[in-house]
């Protein structure tokens, strides 16, 4: 199986994307497709519709070769794949129908029959990866006291976006200690503060009596669940002691086990070749990666599955920001040959032969 997703993880529309985005107007974020000097952009060209297109091609180019295959190729391109959650929030309410993240996607696909011994995720990083972090998101609620701030002389009042602000600048620290004690392998797993929503954007005049901070801990395969949600429990009870004042509470709201593939597995091992025979030199391992995708899904489900896409371009064009969604049409020619190596090393062969392993 060679596996993507179609759906992106920004709109394209400006005004749905402006939190998060800001007042920018990138190539690489808009939906429609430029090609300038060989150099493709435009919203999820690589991130991983560019590696999808790929794959469709190598299968193609196989399957008008009349290369005699054992086994089946499976191009799988679902959506659902996005990381986001369930949250009624201040700008959109994602329960229901209208939540569709985080894998779902795949999961459905799986449990509705497509399946295969051995995998290919497309998405970037023009390396072979056979380790991929887990997730888990906490919402942290820091309360205060609503106050009109008109009447704030007359009332005693507690901010809880100050003491929001506190506690940010007290995880931003604690962070790289986490990523240090949990760096092994091919990862490193990052933290981040990705939102603090509190008060009314429309109408300042009012001190929140609440606000939320939204964490984001990348994991280890290493590592459980419950055992990075100890870890965060530690942190706070900490912070909690050193700031008795303030009022916090907080709960885990999403948790994705990270996943792992023998490197020695056939299809690791297959791709390794490919990429070999492509370059014409050893493959340059990588390390220290964080990013997750649904190779956590296909792993967990006992699919053996290699990460393997194309080269994520930072800074492709003086003065751009670093970006994955733009792609070089040369490097898209040497990622599909590279999976016409993969498809007819692995499918050409016994069965017993691919799965042993």
């Amino acid at each position: 199986m060679l596996y993507g997703h179609l759906d992106t993880t920004f709109t394209g529309d400006a005004r749905e994307d402006y939190a998060c985005v800001g007042p920018v107007d990138r190539p690489d974020l808009r939906p429609q497709p430029t090609l300038r000097d060989g150099l493709l952009t435009g919203l999820g060209i690589s991130n991983p519709k560019g590696g999808a297109a790929c794959a469709i091609a190598a299968a193609d180019a196989v399957r008008r070769g009349g290369v005699p295959l054992r086994g089946d190729v499976v191009i799988a391109l679902v959506v659902g794949g996005i990381h986001k959650r369930p949250t009624a929030g201040l700008h959109r309410d994602f329960r229901g129908p209208a939540y569709q993240g985080f894998g779902i996607g795949c999961e459905y696909m799986l449990k509705h029959g497509v399946r295969a011994d051995l995998a290919i995720s497309t998405k970037p990083g023009y390396a072979v990866v056979w380790e991929e972090p887990g997730q888990c998101w906490f919402t942290i609620r820091v309360k205060g006291s609503l106050c009109y701030s008109g009447m704030r002389q007359f009332q005693g009042t507690r901010n809880p976006l100050v003491d929001a602000a506190r506690l940010v600048e007290a995880l931003e620290a604690w962070f790289p200690e986490y990523t240090t004690r949990h760096t092994r392998g091919q990862l490193a797993p990052q933290g981040a503060v990705g939102a603090i929503e509190g008060g009314w954007p429309f109408k300042p005049e009012f001190i929140p009596g609440i606000c939320h901070v939204y964490v984001d801990l990348r994991t280890n395969p290493h590592q459980s669940m419950l055992s990075v949600k100890r870890e965060l429990d530690a942190f706070m009870a900490g912070f909690r002691r050193a700031h008795p004042e303030m009022d916090l509470d907080w709960e885990m709201t999403l948790s994705v086990p990270g996943s792992r593939t023998d490197p020695q597995s056939w299809i690791i091992q297959s791709c390794l070749r490919a990429w070999e025979a492509v370059e014409g030199r050893p493959h340059s391992f990588v390390r220290a990666q964080s990013g997750t995708t649904d190779g956590n899904v296909l792993r967990n489900a006992g699919i053996p599955t290699a990460r393997f896409g194309l080269p994520g371009l930072m800074n492709p064009e003086a003065g751009w920001p670093p970006s994955f969604d733009a792609c070089r049409v040369e490097s898209m020619e040497r990622l599909t040959r590279a999976y016409v190596r993969a498809i007819v090393d692995t499918c050409t062969r016994p069965r017993e032969e691919i799965v042993s392993r």
